[in-house]
């Protein structure tokens, strides 16, 4: 990343209501940028990937939580965070939780490395 480059920092709350509506100034308190409800999409190398807190599937505990609130997988890379230590990749889903990145962000160029060595993905 370029010196000149701003670094932007952003929160996915997974939860709308109360409880996510009073944390929002905290974030923004703390540095956040901005709070997006939801996945959105962004380019990391040469493909246009989805990011949200929540993977397609799985959760960091033994029941699978927050369904309403996930994203519909429709073929897309999606990085996200939740589980925790449970996985760093599974298929199209990469875990960018500091949890299994030695506890520091996950450089772009990393992520675009794992997408393209993907064996079964064909863009």
């Amino acid at each position: 990343m370029a010196s000149s480059a701003k670094r932007l920092r952003v929160s996915s709350l997974t939860r709308i209501g109360a409880r996510a509506l009073r944390l929002e100034q905290e974030y923004l308190d703390a540095g956040f940028d901005e709070i997006r409800q939801g996945p959105l999409s962004m380019n990391i190398g040469n493909r246009e990937v989805l990011v949200c807190h929540l993977p397609y599937q799985g959760d960091s505990g033994k029941t699978e939580r927050y369904r309403n609130f996930r994203p519909v997988d429709e073929g897309m890379w999606l990085l996200h965070g939740h589980v925790h230590e449970k996985w760093r990749q599974q298929g199209r889903m990469i875990n960018v939780g500091v949890d299994v990145w030695d506890f520091a962000p996950v450089a772009e160029k990393i992520l675009a490395g794992l997408m393209d060595d993907a064996p079964f993905v064909s863009d």
